[in-house]
């Protein structure tokens, strides 16, 4: 009876079905390195400066502190501040 792979690899960008040599191999890899998963690293889209924003009347040390003030994601809160939305406004340190 043969192991059925339940374990997807990524190839060039593309999900393929894992042969029994490479589910083989992701588990030695897994118990050496103590890693549960493969991780692709990403850019960072921030320049991991907080900026400082003044809305509707009360100061926010960064974008996401507001949002979660406000209950809004992130990138409604940028979107405000690129339109000049009245009460919307960035703060230079």
């Amino acid at each position: 009876m043969f192991k059925v792979a339940a374990i997807f690899v990524i190839k060039s960008g593309l999900y393929s079905l894992a042969s029994p040599e490479q589910v083989k191999q992701e588990e030695e890899r897994r118990k050496d390195n103590a890693s549960s998963a493969i991780i692709k690293q990403t850019k960072k889209r921030s320049s991991g400066f907080s900026q400082k924003v003044w809305i509707e009347g009360k100061i926010y040390n960064s974008l996401s502190e507001a949002a979660r003030a406000k209950n809004v994601s992130i990138s409604a809160i940028s979107k405000s501040l690129k339109k000049n939305r009245k009460g919307y406004i960035k703060l230079d340190d």
